[in-house]
């Protein structure tokens, strides 16, 4: 069933917060099968929501297959309990070792959550990745038990609330420089705020609010596996989980990496961010253009020696005193070459032309001794930085950036 959407807006603008606190509803279910080893998992209904796995509306809040939770009972301890029926439905009904009467629970099950439900240790993974229509962020949708119902012999219902908050972007790049481009990854950052980490949260308190350790990081990265097009009218929509760590006045940075360019748009937070909420960020990039810096993604390093570098892995680079240098000129382009004397391998970059232009296509050649590190052929590379004699041509297809002397 869909739900009507109250949805809570962080504009460009300003970050506004629509719709009021979630109320928790006990529902009205048949009794379960009269097994002491059998537990319903009920998730919170109402707007917004979260859920395991995100639907193409994404609204409704359901199970998916091979969920589990983790049930503190009064005989035992952080027990598995995995979803054996109720898959795209708010109501599973899982089945583990017996614990006892559930006292508390929480979701998704971990086994390193420890023995102590006063203390479990949980992550909320700095990266993540999704694909297609795919958005598995199960892992990152934390959820743990509000109201625990019922008795041995009628079955136990356990009632299930978020504690992060769900982001939503979507992404319109119509009538702008990335439009055409293939997205690589959308981040988010919140100075001094912790939104993803290593974290405890004690499950006996009423409202259960993760607390991160020092090493917490202030911003996620959601990868796109599948680098999808950014095509003009056709806004592109995809999903996170932050700890919602995030006061009014927070200075925000959203940075979109495609295969040719980085956008970094900076906002400020003027709302407090809420744990249960879903906030959908309309990044229409047009409209917030004096928001927005883009640069080109070959300019994203700064290389300081001549080499080969690959997404700022350096894959061989010279050392100076160490190797040698050198530069054979032609009429019309000229062969730059670095011999690492101590690994003892050699790489030559042919055909760059004499007076390159920024901005302009070349074929250059690579031939290497020596080591399998760097890839032979011909390469296409635009030239993207002459400074100083030092000369950047970059290869947005294997981006890789060749580095040489002018």
């Amino acid at each position: 069933m869909k739900h009507a959407m109250k949805k809570t807006l962080i504009c460009i603008l300003a970050l506004l917060l629509a719709g009021g606190c979630r109320q928790e509803e006990e529902k009205q279910q048949a009794p379960l099968e009269k097994e002491t080893a059998a537990l319903a998992g009920i998730l919170p209904s109402g707007d917004p929501a979260t859920r395991t796995t995100l639907h193409e509306d994404g609204l409704l809040t359901t199970w998916e297959s091979g969920d589990a939770i983790g049930v503190f009972g009064n005989n035992a301890s952080n027990v598995r309990y995995t979803l054996s029926s109720g898959a795209g439905t708010p109501f599973g009904l899982f089945r583990g070792a017996d614990s006892g009467s559930p006292v508390y629970a929480y979701y998704p099950f971990t086994e390193k959550a420890g023995d102590s439900y006063n203390a479990i240790k949980g992550t909320l993974a700095p990266e993540t990745v999704q694909n297609g229509e795919e958005t598995p962020i199960g892992a990152s949708d934390w959820k743990v038990s509000s109201l625990i119902l019922g008795n041995a012999t009628d079955g136990y219902r356990i009632h299930f609330r978020e504690i992060m908050a769900l982001l939503s972007f979507t992404i319109d790049a119509t009538g702008t420089g990335l439009e055409g481009e293939t997205l690589r990854s959308v981040s988010l950052s919140a100075e001094g705020r912790k939104l993803a980490g290593n974290f405890t949260i004690d499950l006996s308190k009423a409202d259960a609010t993760p607390l991160f350790d020092a090493q917490a990081s202030s911003g996620v990265v959601l990868k796109m596996e599948h680098r999808p097009v950014l095509a003009g009218g056709k806004p592109l929509v995809c999903h996170m989980f932050v700890n919602a760590d995030v006061p009014g006045g927070t200075p925000l940075e959203i940075v979109l990496e495609t295969n040719r360019s980085v956008s970094t748009t900076r906002v400020t937070a003027a709302k407090l961010m809420k744990a249960g909420h879903r906030y959908h960020i309309p990044l229409i990039l047009e409209e917030i253009s004096d928001k927005t810096t883009v640069t080109d993604i070959a300019l994203k390093y700064d290389y300081q020696t001549f080499g080969i570098y690959q997404k700022g892995d350096t894959l061989l680079s010279y050392r100076a005193f160490n190797d040698q240098w050198s530069r054979l000129d032609y009429p019309d382009h000229y062969t730059f070459r670095i011999q690492n004397n101590e690994q003892k391998f050699v790489v030559s970059v042919e055909g760059i032309p004499q007076n390159p232009q920024t901005g302009v296509f070349y074929n250059i050649s690579v031939s290497v001794y020596g080591t399998d590190r760097i890839a032979a052929g011909t390469r296409n590379v635009c030239a993207v930085r002459l400074q100083d004699h030092l000369l950047v041509l970059y290869d947005y297809e294997n981006e890789i950036s060749y580095v040489v002397y002018n």
